[in-house]
């Protein structure tokens, strides 16, 4: 990885965060990293009957330890309680495991958890129908799911670490991803302001805009072109 490293012309980091853990961590020079953004695959699909709650909010993804899922769950675990009506919906990343399946038993919310397998087509259904896309993760070099949730017209409440508030920017609503009070009040903060939802949405569609793939490929491109 270091011979790599040190004989690249160039080097293409998919975040200004992931450039800088290149720097901190192989000493190399800013100038040599060139930052360009990767851009949403997602596409609209026609209504899909799942038998999704009429009121959830949406996890995507794996929940391996530094996707922060456990300590999410402690985090919502009394707001899913004290509101029966509302869900979490969990879309990919495999089945829950007997530890997640112990956790959800112990904190008493059984009833307020479903899990969906995903292929594109389900999963645009579970952004667009969600009341919020939550993204807890402790570390992302970039965070694809943001500019999905955007494309989807669904509000991003998000963790404030590594490269999430590059990504997301103002269209998001941001917590502590190691305070659970954080996540808890952050959550119930937009669940309860319908207005504020909206506000994020458009913002959502309007920040999808600084990225797309056909920007990234034309950047790419110049970039070989200017390296040759």
């Amino acid at each position: 990885k270091e011979i790599l490293i040190e004989e690249a012309q160039k080097i293409i980091a998919i975040s200004k965060n992931t450039q800088e853990d290149l720097r901190r961590f192989y000493d190399i020079d800013k100038d040599k990293i060139e930052v360009i953004y990767l851009g949403n695959s997602l596409k609209p699909y026609p209504e899909m009957n799942l038998n999704l709650p009429a009121k959830y909010i949406l996890f995507i993804g794996n929940r391996g330890f530094y996707k922060n899922f456990s300590f999410f769950l402690k985090g919502i675990k009394d707001l899913l309680k004290d509101n029966r009506d509302l869900f979490l919906v969990c879309g990919g990343g495999g089945k829950f495991t007997d530890n997640e399946l112990t956790l959800i038993r112990e904190f008493d919310i059984e009833h307020n958890i479903r899990y969906y397998t995903v292929n594109d087509e389900i999963l645009y259904n579970l952004y667009k129908n969600a009341k919020l896309f939550v993204f807890p993760s402790l570390y992302e070099g970039f965070g694809l799911p943001i500019l999905e949730s955007f494309s989807s017209g669904c509000p991003v409440v998000c963790s404030n670490r590594s490269s999430l508030p590059e990504i997301a920017g103002d269209a998001a609503i941001y917590f502590d991803p190691t305070d659970q009070y954080s996540i808890f009040n952050t959550i119930k903060e937009v669940l309860n302001n319908e207005i504020l939802q909206q506000q994020m949405i458009m913002k959502g569609y309007s920040r999808l805009k600084k990225f797309s793939w056909e920007l990234t490929g034309e950047q790419t491109y110049t970039l070989y072109c200017d390296t040759v």
